[in-house]
């Protein structure tokens, strides 16, 4: 029942993720736009091949792939409502690289223009649910931000909460267009259930860094 994860490291330092449960695979994050097509070499190596596959959220870096793996999969796509239609015409927000903290917005309106997705991607608020994989709304660092947690355990939360240089090591450095919204998703996560964190940059963390990052986090905003 609990299944099988692997990730995979892209450019950007992004992971995207692998998880199969009773012979159905689903992928979590693409990475950036790849014309080395690292993700669909690693994903072909497995002998099923994906049916889903879910977005935290729609930025460049997490998103880049997505016709990519459609094309080559027809694996159907859940991305989070509220960045809908940023999939759907293929304009994809540009992270900006700022202390985001110091900006009440600090995304630019800055976007790449990806080729739009074919007409089979869905929105998570209709998720099943039925591989056991939990959505977890966490807006903050993008407007409709999800997090996943696993029938495992293992919490993936995006860009919720920045991974450390070792797990009981958090790294205080991320970025999001709401601060209070981004200090409100990281003390939800870290009262949720989880046995482990992989984040989709740096290493993966304890449950006591998690809290340790919230934390760190509510203190730097206010």
């Amino acid at each position: 029942m609990p299944g099988e994860l692997s990730h995979l490291k892209l450019p950007w330092g992004v992971l995207a993720f692998r998880f199969e449960i009773d012979g159905v695979v689903a992928v979590i994050d693409t990475g950036p736009y790849d014309p080395r097509g690292r993700i669909l070499d690693w994903l072909r190596g497995f002998p099923t091949p994906p049916k889903h596959l879910l977005l935290t959220h729609v930025h460049l870096d997490h998103a880049g792939m997505v016709t990519a793996l459609v094309e080559e999969f027809g694996c159907t796509v859940w991305c989070p409502p509220g960045e809908h239609e940023w999939l759907r015409t293929g304009h994809v927000r540009i992270p900006e690289a700022q202390e985001w903290w110091s900006h009440p917005l600090i995304w630019s309106s800055r976007f790449a223009q990806l080729p739009p997705i074919p007409p089979c991607s869905a929105t998570l608020d209709h998720w099943p649910e039925s591989l056991g994989i939990e959505r977890i709304p966490t807006p903050g660092h993008s407007p409709d931000h999800t997090s996943f947690r696993l029938p495992n355990g293992t919490l993936l939360p995006g860009d919720a909460i920045a991974g450390g240089r070792s797990k009981d090591s958090p790294r205080l450095s991320c970025f999001g267009e709401d601060a209070g919204q981004m200090v409100a998703s990281a003390k939800h996560l870290a009262a949720a259930e989880f046995n482990e964190c992989l984040p989709s940059h740096g290493a993966r963390l304890s449950r006591v860094s998690v809290v340790q990052w919230a934390e760190l986090l509510s203190l730097k905003v206010n």
